[in-house]
């Protein structure tokens, strides 16, 4: 038993890592899209090293399984590509981001680990929120300040690449740190119900204060965008966070109904636009017509990953100065085919089985299946009207949103199988150290 003891004592701890992994949380959305993917790459490598030294094996979900087939797929699909080095980047993108999946889903092994990652996810989000709403106060005073934020940066940096890069930013919208306010706003969508979750998990007074501040912030924040999508997917995420509880649902309406209040004009009058056929509306229903046509045209396997062949044909073929599909559904059926719908089909429906395992496990994890069955739904929601995986910051998000799903998922299971089976703590390396518990393989 000593020995057992000394060797756990010795080997490393996953301190390191973890705090790693909470900058990413936090930093990487604050950050230009050529920097926020470094925080995932180095965090898993450093997260890898320390599995290697521990001799873990960093376990991957279903769902993330298939994601990765998927991305596979997308790989191959460079073969009948007409633009096939981009057919080649998008999909290790995809995969590199990825990465956070899995460190997360290993590094949250208890439940105070998993009330920091939401804690810090809502204290980056507010950030960012903070550079939005600067944003519109200097749009609405007519005062210079960036839009988006790195606009300068970017400029400076995209001289030095071998290839172009469009830079023609919206700057009449509040998009904080990222490159156009839809993008932020399919951001912000992924972590409000998050953070609204926050509130009545956290334990710490100061940290509900910080919570509900930071709640607001990001309703600010996505009012700001002007995206009725976005709009539409909040209203959609209150009506499932409702089935948090009678209490919770006071205190959401009652929150709600203070945001209503302090909107300004301006948000109403693009909400209750909606259904005119404005030249957004009238751009969308024509990108979509043209992209129903290319999917006939390859319906079983698509043009090929990345929006640049999509771009290439909608100029080409329709006239339509758009770089991509305004819509996550007929972005992915363009550019993979049927064959890319079902994969993603198939990826949403064990998304749904992973959170209905958590909301019939009852209790705490009800609570937390329905924060996560609210950020899914608006982003399904969202992603109707925008195609909500296009750059690196938002796929660096979504699969951290994964890796969170799945650590809940594993943190449940284990607490409904030591419910029966104690749990030892011997064999803790950290704790011997006074340093935070290492990762627990199952």
């Amino acid at each position: 038993m000593n020995n057992q003891t000394n060797r756990a004592a010795r080997l490393p701890c996953d301190r390191i890592p973890w705090r790693m992994a909470l900058a990413t949380l936090i930093c990487a959305a604050f950050l230009p899209e050529y920097i926020a993917p470094i925080f995932t790459l180095s965090t898993f490598l450093v997260f890898k090293w320390y599995f290697r030294q521990s001799k873990q094996k960093a376990r991957i979900g279903t769902v993330g399984k298939v994601f990765l087939v998927y991305m596979c797929y997308m790989l191959l699909s460079f073969l009948w590509s007409d633009t096939k080095i981009f057919s080649i980047l998008v999909p290790l993108l995809w995969m590199g981001m990825f990465l956070g999946d899995i460190f997360l889903s290993n590094l949250i092994d208890r439940r105070e680990r998993l009330r920091q990652a939401m804690f810090f996810l809502t204290l980056g989000a507010a950030a960012v929120s903070v550079v939005a709403l600067l944003q519109m106060l200097c749009i609405k005073l007519d005062v210079a300040f960036p839009i988006p934020f790195w606009k300068d940066v970017d400029h400076f940096i995209f001289k030095f690449l071998p290839f172009s890069i469009v830079t023609d930013f919206v700057s009449t919208r509040a998009s904080a740190t990222f490159d156009n306010p839809l993008i932020l706003a399919a951001y912000l969508i992924m972590i409000l119900p998050v953070s609204i979750y926050s509130l009545f998990e956290l334990k710490e007074k100061w940290q509900r204060v910080t919570a509900a501040f930071c709640v607001l912030l990001i309703f600010g924040g996505i009012a700001a965008t002007y995206s009725r999508g976005a709009y539409l997917a909040v209203l959609v995420m209150l009506v499932v966070l409702m089935f948090l509880g009678k209490k919770q649902a006071l205190g959401i309406t009652a929150l709600f109904a203070g945001i209503l209040l302090l909107l300004p004009q301006s948000v109403y009058q693009r909400l209750f636009a909606i259904l005119d056929l404005d030249v957004s509306t009238v751009t969308r229903l024509a990108i979509w017509g043209g992209c129903l046509n290319i999917f006939m045209e390859n319906p079983l396997f698509g043009v090929g990953a990345g929006t640049e062949n999509v771009t290439t044909l909608l100029q080409t073929r329709f006239g339509i100065n758009q770089p991509h599909a305004h819509s996550l559904y007929f972005e992915l059926l363009v550019e993979g085919g049927l064959i890319s719908i079902l994969f993603f089909a198939v990826v949403l429906s064990l998304l749904v089985y992973d959170i209905f395992f958590l909301l019939r496990s009852g209790g705490k994890w009800y609570k937390m299946g329905i924060a996560y069955l609210s950020s899914l739904a608006g982003f399904l929601v969202f992603s109707v009207f925008e195609f909500s995986l296009q750059t690196p910051k938002e796929l660096q998000y979504f699969m951290l949103f994964l890796g969170l799903i799945e650590a809940s998922k594993r943190l449940c299971r284990k607490s409904m199988a030591e419910q029966n089976i104690p749990h030892s703590p011997a064999e803790d390396p950290c704790k011997d150290k006074g340093l935070p518990a290492s990762s627990v393989s199952n």
